[in-house]
């Protein structure tokens, strides 16, 4: 059985029902492995990301956290470990919206992740140049198309 599509006329709706409150890193760590620090070796990255929401009476809350790891292609231990988690508050104009899985899954691909990644990406740049580790400089995130 299919998963019921969205309809863009719903997405606007809920859309022009959200503003912007807050937008807060809650929860950060940063690790040097360096018993993992291969000399001269060629760096990778590989990144996850999670997403939680909870609607709340006049709130949407969105936790997303990011986890990226560092590593030598040739060992399967990372040489840099980073995990951060940024909340973005929205508040409702329209209490009467109840917002389904399905705007989520959309919104946090299309809108969340994208407004998030420029925080993460420079608060990586500024951890790893902290550890005293040579510059890595993650991508500029590109929408896909699946």
């Amino acid at each position: 059985m299919r998963k019921p599509k969205l309809s863009p006329e719903t997405y606007k709706q809920i859309i022009d029902n959200l503003k912007l409150s807050t937008i807060r890193l809650t929860k950060v760590q940063g690790q040097l492995y360096e018993e993992n620090v291969l000399p001269n070796a060629t760096l990778d990255a590989q990144l996850k990301e999670r997403v939680g929401y909870e609607q709340k009476e006049h709130h949407l809350k969105i936790n997303y956290s990011f986890i990226l790891k560092i590593y030598d292609p040739n060992s399967s231990k990372p040489v840099i470990e980073i995990k951060a988690t940024y909340q973005v508050i929205y508040q409702l104009k329209n209490l009467e919206i109840i917002i389904p899985k399905e705007f989520i899954d959309i919104f946090k691909e299309m809108t969340v992740s994208m407004m998030l990644w420029p925080y993460f990406r420079q608060l990586a740049h500024d951890l790893i140049t902290k550890m005293n580790f040579p510059p890595f400089v993650l991508p500029m995130r590109r929408i896909m198309k699946k």
